[in-house]
């Protein structure tokens, strides 16, 4: 697969509003689960309107959506006691836009490999703290198509999770919304522990 890629623009896109500031304990079962990105590859073909995934368009409804899903803008950290977490900074999520003279037929079946994820999901040295917790990428074919590549790190989304986040981010750029259905992203974190005693099951 002889495919180029050229980066036009590669940046931080913060939530559009002041989030809070604080950090969120993984639940126990995402402590276990391995320390990485898991990539995702979106492709869509030119539907003939002139603001076809542009990219300040697409920018944009990324920082509102953000504002929802304020955790996915921090970083991945420990806590004094060593114990992974999300720190919840806004510092923002890696957006890069890239444009090939290759199509998107190109790429046959599209079946997944070490080169196709090189080429259109952007990638972190490593998924150990500290480290960014979702890349975006935009890369534009000579045909006209898209793909939209994503690497969202496992331990604060799932498959589901990413899903719905994408979904949003569409439904802001797409119809221009600026409030989504209620989410609490609280409910996906672990509780802080609760005080351990043992004197009262020997009273």
């Amino acid at each position: 697969m002889a495919v180029e890629i050229q980066v036009i623009e590669s940046g931080l896109v913060a939530p559009r509003e002041e989030t809070p500031r604080h950090s969120i304990w993984l639940s126990n079962l995402d402590i276990l689960v391995a320390r990485a990105h898991t990539p995702t590859t979106y492709f869509y073909r030119p539907n003939g309107s002139g603001d076809f995934f542009l990219p300040e368009t697409m920018k944009a409804a990324l920082s509102k959506v953000l504002v929802h899903f304020y955790p996915l803008a921090g970083r991945l950290g420990v806590d004094p006691d060593g114990r992974v977490q999300i720190e919840c900074t806004g510092e923002g999520v890696l957006f890069v836009v890239a444009r090939s003279e290759s199509v998107a037929d190109e790429f046959g079946e599209f079946e997944p490999s070490d080169e196709l994820r090189q080429l259109l999901v952007p990638s972190a040295p490593s998924g150990t703290p500290p480290c960014i917790l979702v890349m975006l990428q935009l890369t534009f074919f000579e045909c006209g198509g898209v793909c939209l590549g994503c690497a969202v790190h496992h331990s604060v989304l799932d498959g589901v999770t990413t899903f719905h986040f994408i979904n949003a981010w569409s439904d802001i750029a797409v119809a221009q919304i600026s409030k989504l259905l209620h989410f609490s992203i609280a409910l996906c974190f672990a509780l802080d522990h609760p005080q351990q005693s043992v004197s009262t099951m020997w009273n």
